[in-house]
C-alpha cells in the first residue's frame, strides 16, 4: 500500500473512514504490496438480508470495492466503471471475509478481481476502475 495515499491514511486513522464502511462494518486486515493482494473483512448483520434471508448480493459486492483504493498514490483516485459479480454461494449473518487483487493498472485504468469468503467462496467479481487525479474528480 502507497503509505502516503489516502486509503493508507484511512488505514492508519488519520482521515476518516467511508460511511459505506462504518455501515457494512468493513475492517482492513493487511495488504501485500508485492503481491498487490488486499484482505479485508465485514460484519453481515440481520439488516442486510434479502426476502430469502440471506445476505443482499449488493452487500457483497460493496464489501469488496475498496480493494483497488490500497494500490492507489497520493492525489489518486478510482471511480468504478464496471462490475460484474458472479454469485458461488450464500452468505449468512456473520464475518465474511474479502480478497482483492489487482490485475492490470495501466495510466487509466486499472482492473482487478475480489471473491468473499466466509468458510466457502460466496461470490467472485471483475472490476475496471478509472484512474485520475482527485483534482479532476472534483
Amino acid at each position: 500500500m502507497d503509505g502516503s495515499g489516502f486509503f493508507a491514511k484511512i488505514v492508519r486513522g488519520e482521515l476518516p473512514q467511508a460511511p459505506i464502511a462504518t455501515l457494512l462494518g468493513w475492517k482492513f486486515v493487511d495488504f501485500d504490496a508485492e503481491q498487490q493482494v488486499i484482505r479485508v473483512e465485514m460484519q453481515a448483520r440481520p439488516e442486510f438480508l434479502n426476502p430469502a434471508g440471506l445476505i443482499h448480493g449488493g452487500m457483497l459486492a460493496a464489501m469488496l470495492s475498496p480493494a483497488l483504493a490500497a494500490t492507489l498514490g497520493p492525489g489518486e483516485f478510482a471511480p468504478t466503471l464496471e462490475i460484474k459479480v458472479n454469485f458461488v454461494s450464500p452468505a449468512k449473518v456473520g464475518r465474511i471475509f474479502g480478497t482483492g487483487r489487482v490485475v492490470s493498472r495501466g495510466a487509466r485504468s486499472a482492473s482487478w478481481k475480489a471473491n468473499s469468503t466466509t468458510n466457502r467462496l460466496l461470490c467472485l467479481r471483475p472490476v475496471r476502475r478509472l484512474r485520475r487525479s482527485a483534482a479532476v474528480a472534483e
